[in-house]
């Protein structure tokens, strides 16, 4: 079902099929969990101004999972996905998931897509089981391009 624009988010959104809404979480504009599994969770939030950057958020994100930053031109290769629009680089990445708190968990993948607005900077971010992820990777890009 589309979901309500409010002023932190100025836009509508169409989850996929078999996404079910989380909870109210704060920073976050919705939290959604994929494929039925409450482990695997994908949010969007949006912060004032750069937030850091592309690189250096996509580069946390990648340090989340285990793995090493990637360069700036290593970067501008990753597949783009259109949101609001805009190109925007889909990272992916496979490891041991480290969250802001709890366990590490083994065997988890991460999607994530972060987009320049002007005055503003929209993340998307999806982690859980790889199992889950590679199932939902079209679902998440439907849903990263049907921002309106």
């Amino acid at each position: 079902a589309p979901g309500a624009g409010t002023p932190a988010a100025p836009f509508s959104y169409t989850a996929p099929e078999g996404w079910t809404k989380g909870k109210d979480r704060p920073l976050r504009i919705v939290t959604f969990h994929p494929g039925g599994d409450a482990r695997a969770e994908c949010y969007v939030t949006i912060l004032q101004g750069t937030a850091g950057g592309v690189e250096a958020n996509l580069n946390r994100w990648r340090r989340q999972m285990g793995r090493e930053g990637l360069s700036a031109e290593a970067i501008g290769k990753l597949p783009k996905v259109r949101v609001l629009g805009r190109p925007s680089p889909l990272l992916t990445a496979k490891g041991s998931f480290r969250g802001m708190s709890g366990p590490t968990e083994e065997g988890w993948m991460l999607y994530g897509v972060v987009t320049p607005l002007g005055d503003r900077t929209l993340f998307v971010k999806m982690t859980g089981p790889e199992k889950v992820l590679l199932r939902e990777k079209a679902n998440f890009i439907r849903f990263c391009e049907s921002f309106r």
